[in-house]
C-alpha cells in the first residue's frame, strides 16, 4: 500500500561521491531540487575523518546511475547543509521543477506520521559486489523534539540495522559501541511529509535510538543562511508554510505546440515516377523536454495507424514521416496519413496531456501532383476521447 500524498520520485533522489586524497570514495545522500542543483548535509563534501573538502566530487542519479560533475558548492558549515551545481552537460532535464518546502510547528505539540525519504546508507552496501542501494525510510517525529538545537527527530520503526561489516564480514562496530553508523550515508537525503520537503538529513544519534535521524528544517535553514535561502529560493524567516496547512502546488502549464506538413522531393527519380514524402514536424515551443507518444492516422480509414514515440526537447523540434505518393502514374507508396494524435508527458511526470493535428489541404497542380514546398498549418483537432 503506498503513502498518500508522501512519495519521493526516485529519478531526483542521487548518491553524492567524494574522492579522497588516497583514492578511496565517500558516499552521501543528495537530493535534485532543480535541474542543475543538489541539496546534501555539507559533511558529504568533505572528508569525515580530517575534515578537509575534498575534490573532485560527482553525483549519480539512483533511477539510472547517471553521473554529473558538482562544478562548485555553497555550504554552511553551521547548519551542515551544503548545495552543489552540477555541470551543464547533466544528462536530464535542465527545468526540473522545486519542491515544495515547508516548516515544522515546533511551538506546539503535534505527530507527524510517515516522514519519508531515500538515500544510501551503510547497511545497504553489498560488500560482494562493492555497490550501495538505496534504502526508504519511513518515521515518525513528535513536533517539539529537539526544538532547542533547532533540529527535527525522526524515528524508523520498522527499520534496526545491524553492526557494519568489513570486507571479510567482520564486524566493525557492535550495538552501544563507537564505531561507523550503519546510517551513515544516508546523511544529505531529503526528508518530505505529506509531499512537502521538510528537513534534510544530517546525522544519527544512536542514544536517541538505533533507528533515530537528526536533520535540518527548512525554518532554521532560511533563518540562518541567506545564500542558501537564495540558492533554494526559500522565502524569507517565518514566512514558509506550516506543514499542517494544505501547500498550493502550482499548476503545470500545458505544452505549447505548433506543428506543420511539408512535401518534399526525393531523389534519384526512380521507376515510375518521381517520389514525394510528406512530413510533419512538431515545434515546442515550452522550456520543457516531454515523452511524446501517439499516432499517424488517416481521417478516412478506421486503421489503427503508425506507432510513433520520442522525446520532444525543450524549444526543439521532431520531423516525422507522414507517408508517400508517385508522380507518374500518380499513385500511393503505402499508407499516407493526415492526422496526428499524440500523447505527452513531463519528463519528471508531474502533468500529461493530449493533442490531435490534422494537415486539412494538400496543394496539388491540375494533375494531383504534390506542387507546395512551404510548410502548411497543421490545424488542432479534438482527440478522439474529447467530448
Amino acid at each position: 500500500m503506498s503513502s498518500g500524498g508522501s512519495s519521493v520520485r526516485v529519478d531526483r533522489v542521487v548518491a553524492v561521491a567524494a574522492t579522497l586524497w588516497d583514492g578511496r570514495e565517500q558516499l552521501g545522500s543528495g537530493y535534485l531540487v532543480s535541474g542543475r542543483l543538489v541539496l546534501t548535509a555539507e559533511h558529504c563534501t568533505r572528508d569525515r575523518v580530517t575534515g578537509e573538502p575534498t575534490a573532485p566530487l560527482r553525483v549519480a542519479r539512483a533511477s539510472d546511475g547517471a553521473v554529473a560533475d558538482v562544478v562548485s558548492v555553497v555550504s554552511d558549515h553551521g547548519l551542515d547543509v551544503a548545495v552543489l551545481q552540477l555541470a551543464d552537460d547533466a544528462r536530464w532535464d535542465a527545468s526540473l521543477p522545486s519542491p515544495v518546502f515547508a516548516r515544522v510547528d515546533q511551538s506546539q505539540t503535534g505527530v507527524l506520521d510517515d516522514c519519508t525519504g531515500i538515500g544510501f546508507p551503510l547497511f545497504q552496501r553489498d560488500p560482494d559486489r562493492r555497490t550501495r542501494h538505496t534504502s526508504e525510510f519511513h518515521g515518525r517525529i513528535y513536533q517539539t523534539d529537539e526544538r532547542e538545537s533547532g533540529r527535527l527527530l525522526m524515528r524508523e520503526p520498522l527499520i534496526h540495522p545491524g553492526p557494519v561489516t568489513g570486507p571479510e564480514g567482520e564486524a566493525l562496530s557492535e550495538q552501544g559501541e563507537e564505531g561507523p553508523s550503519p546510517w551513515g550515508g544516508l546523511s544529505g537525503a531529503l526528508m518530505f511529509y505529506r509531499g512537502s520537503a521538510i528537513g534534510v538529513v544530517v546525522e544519527h544519534y544512536p542514544r536517541q535510538g538505533d533507528s533515530a535521524l537528526r536533520a535540518i528544517g527548512f525554518e532554521r535553514i532560511a533563518a540562518a543562511s541567506a545564500e542558501i535561502r537564495q540558492c533554494l529560493g526559500l522565502p524569507g524567516p517565518g514566512r514558509l508554510p506550516p506543514v499542517s496547512e494544505p501547500v498550493p502546488v502550482p499548476p503545470v502549464k500545458p505544452p505549447k505546440l505548433t506543428v506543420t506538413a511539408k512535401w518534399e522531393d526525393v531523389r534519384p527519380v526512380r521507376l515510375g515516377g518521381e517520389f514525394y514524402r510528406l512530413y510533419a514536424t512538431v515545434h515546442n515551443q515550452k522550456n520543457r523536454d516531454y515523452d511524446v507518444n501517439g499516432t499517424c492516422r488517416s481521417s478516412d480509414s478506421p486503421a489503427p495507424g503508425k506507432q510513433i514515440s520520442f522525446r520532444l526537447p525543450a524549444y526543439g523540434n521532431k520531423k516525422i514521416y507522414m507517408g508517400s505518393q508517385k508522380s507518374k502514374p500518380f499513385a500511393s507508396d503505402g499508407p499516407l496519413y493526415d492526422s496526428l494524435f499524440l500523447e505527452l508527458k513531463t519528463a519528471d511526470g508531474i502533468g500529461d496531456w493530449k493533442r490531435a493535428f490534422k494537415v486539412t489541404r494538400y496543394a496539388r497542380d491540375q494533375r494531383g501532383y504534390p506542387m507546395r514546398r512551404k510548410p502548411v498549418p497543421m490545424m488542432p483537432i479534438p482527440y478522439p476521447d474529447e467530448d
